[in-house]
């Protein structure tokens, strides 16, 4: 990501997502914190979604929270 413009790309894609509760994307970072029911969707279909707009995902961090 290079600009604002690629950010609300990518938070787009993740709005329209089923399952996807919340998310934070930083054009500075290149990344996006998503937070998501696993009953809904998964980090793979995630992935998808911002591959198919045109990004790369190069890596998958999941925390578990309880």
């Amino acid at each position: 990501m290079t600009c604002e413009a690629c950010r609300e790309q990518v938070n787009y894609e993740l709005a329209k997502l089923n399952g996807v509760i919340e998310f934070q994307t930083s054009y500075g970072k290149a990344s996006s914190r998503v937070k998501f029911d696993k009953s809904k969707t998964s980090t793979d279909s995630i992935a998808a979604a911002i591959n198919r707009i045109g990004y790369k995902v190069i890596s998958q961090i999941v925390t578990i929270n309880k």
